[in-house]
Formats: C-alpha cells, structure tokens, sequence
C-alpha cells in the first residue's frame, strides 16, 4: 500500500465526515487506504461509516474507535499504527481533498524528494447553512519566498522557530513510520496539536519538503486551533507552552532556541498587549517587521 488516509474524527457530524470521504474515494488513484480514528465521541457513527463504504464498494478501510478521549496526538499515533502506506495523511472530518490527483500526486512527489515530511498549498473555507464559502486564498505559513526555489534552511529555521511562522498541520504528509515515531515524542508533552512535530524536524536537521499546488481544503471555524471557543483555545497555549518548555531545555544552545525564548518569556509574563510588543521589538527587532508583514497581508 503506497499511502494510507487518516481521518481524525471527534463528535463529526456525518455531514463532515461524508464531505471528507467524499473527496477521497473521489481520487484517481488505487493504491490507498482509509483509516477512520475516532478520538472517544458520544456517537463515532460506526454502522454509517460502514454503510458509506459499502454502499461504494470499498473494502481497503479500517476502523480505530476510541472508547474514550485521548486526544489528536494518541488518537493519530494508534491510526498510523494500524495503517500500512508508506506514506500516511491525516485528514481532519470536514476537510477535503482539492482535486482528484492529490494522492497520486503526493505519492509521486514524496518518493521523487525522499521526504518524511512535506506541506502544500490549502485553501481555507467555511461550511456554512448557505453552503461552502472559500475565503481569498491564504498562505500558511506567511512567509513562503524561503521555501520555494532555492530553498534557504536558515531562513526557514528563523521564521519557525524564531517567529512562529508554523506551517499548518492540515496541509502535512508524513511517512508513516516518521509520523508515529513524531508523535511518541510529542506525547511526552503535547495533547492536540500534532504539527509542532515541525519544530523538532527542524531542529534535528530533517528537511521538510514544501510540494507547490493546493491539495487541501480546510474548514477552518470547527479544528481545535481555529475554533474560537474559549477552552480551545486554553488547550492549544496549554499545548504550546509544555512543548516550548521541553525544546528550550532539549535544544536551549540553538541560537534560535535562544532567541525564541526571549520572546516566549515575554508574551508569558507580560498582560498588556502594547507592551508585549515593545519588549518584543526590543528584545528581537526583526520581530516588528515580521508582524508588520503578517497583517498587512491579511488586510
């Protein structure tokens, strides 16, 4: 098996999930699988899963269903367990492939790079009452010049690490036996948010491949780290705040490390946002600009 599709689903409504099969037993491709890893829901909708496949004919899927709710770490980690691609991607219930060659597409790509990790382009978009609205396109992360040809480390390294210019999880390909290795290792202290295994490929030297073409298309206002509910956000600092504490005492001698401290510090003893800003500027004055550049892009 080339890859293996994992879709993460907790309290999904079938219409998500649907809308996420949907687009991939839409592929051009056969040598896949679909990974259903249900994180403990009230109602995992096992028997409308099973009927959705096999009202499709299609046998290449297993289900992983939680009886409780370990979170998005352990809950990918025993999927890609039971996957067997050589290459896996996580899909979150309600995201959706953007066309019909993204599989064979990325299959192609990753074994032409030799990649553990890479990233595409996404579109964001909302599923609302009225139907789908696509938002004007958005690059994730903002500062896409380093990753493109020719690619240059350091800059990357910089805007990561240093700025906090992560690439989005949604839009990441794995191999597979990378990906579970990443998320024991991420156990140690993180709960939810699986992309900041990106820091540690970084840091460890391994290369993170950037495959130029939009594969993804992302609900934006139902994952943990777009959800505007309070606990969800608290979740994700949470989350944060462990991880950046196990990096800067693993990998505290990395001048990046180091700089990124300064400015951990500062956001996580200082309330008031207009002084957060001036101390950021003073401690890392490049991080002035960086943000300057961020919003003005938004606008």
């Amino acid at each position: 098996m080339e890859i293996s599709v994992l879709v993460c689903t907790y309290n999904s409504s079938e219409k998500n999930i649907s809308y996420t099969l949907d687009s991939i037993m839409a592929q051009k491709y056969e040598d896949y699988e679909v990974i259903i890893a249900d994180d403990g829901s009230a109602d995992n909708h096992e028997e409308f899963i099973k009927n959705y496949f096999l009202r499709h004919d299609f046998r290449r899927y297993k289900l992983r269903l939680s009886k409780t709710n370990v979170g998005t770490i352990r809950n990918i980690y025993e999927g890609a367990m039971i996957a067997s691609g050589t290459y896996i991607k996580p899909i979150g219930a309600g995201d959706a492939f953007a066309h019909k060659s993204v599989l064979s597409n990325a299959v192609s790509f990753m074994k032409r790079e030799n990649a553990m990790i890479m990233f595409t382009d996404m579109r964001l978009f909302s599923n609302t009452s009225q139907g789908i609205v696509f938002y004007q396109n958005t690059t994730i992360p903002h500062k896409m010049k380093p990753w493109k040809t020719p690619e240059k480390p350091e800059e990357i390294l910089e805007n990561i690490i240093v700025y906090n210019d992560q690439i989005s999880g949604a839009s990441m390909f794995y191999e597979r036996k990378y990906l579970q290795n990443m998320m024991l290792i991420l156990e140690k202290s993180v709960v939810y948010t699986e992309d900041l295994c990106q820091y540690i490929a970084l840091l460890e030297g391994q290369r993170i491949c950037y495959f130029p073409q939009c594969c993804i298309l992302y609900e934006c206002e139902t994952g943990i780290s777009t959800n505007p509910i309070a606990s969800n956000k608290e979740r994700i600092v949470k989350d944060k705040n462990n991880f950046m504490d196990e990096i800067f005492e693993k990998y505290g001698d990395n001048p990046y490390v180091k700089r990124r401290k300064k400015i951990e510090y500062i956001e996580r003893t200082e309330s008031k946002r207009y002084l957060k800003g001036i101390k950021k500027t003073l401690a890392e004055p490049r991080w002035l600009f960086f943000r300057l550049s961020y919003l003005i892009n938004k606008i």
